[in-house]
């Protein structure tokens, strides 16, 4: 799962200003060099989505993957959450849809007798 999350980047753009609280930041996958992707709005990058729905997929799987990897894939969708006027809206909805599964499946472990 680690070396999944590794293949995430959070790239600043350029001129993107320090002092803004979070930065303005573009998610993409790291190697996207094959791909040709489009830099509109955010970039869309499927690649990012892929790799968000597989980490996701694997973190809510059972209670020792989720302790172990909901919190770091959550702060990932998170983060998409807070630059959202800078990416593109589907990586934004995706991201919410993921962030409400991780949250889903806590709420069901923790409710386990």
């Amino acid at each position: 799962m680690s070396a999944l999350l590794a293949n995430v980047t959070i790239d600043a753009p350029d001129g993107a200003s320090e002092t803004s609280a979070p930065s303005t930041l573009n998610m993409r996958a790291k190697d996207t060099s094959s791909m040709g992707s489009t830099e509109e709005k955010g970039g869309y990058d499927p690649s990012m989505l892929f790799l968000l729905e597989i980490a996701t997929s694997l973190a809510i799987r059972d209670q020792h993957t989720m302790q172990d990897h909901g919190s770091k894939v959550a702060g990932y969708c998170t983060e998409i959450l807070r630059q959202r006027k800078h990416l593109h809206p589907i990586l934004i909805e995706r991201s919410l849809i993921y962030l409400m599964a991780i949250k889903k499946r806590g709420n069901e472990i923790v409710c386990l007798p």
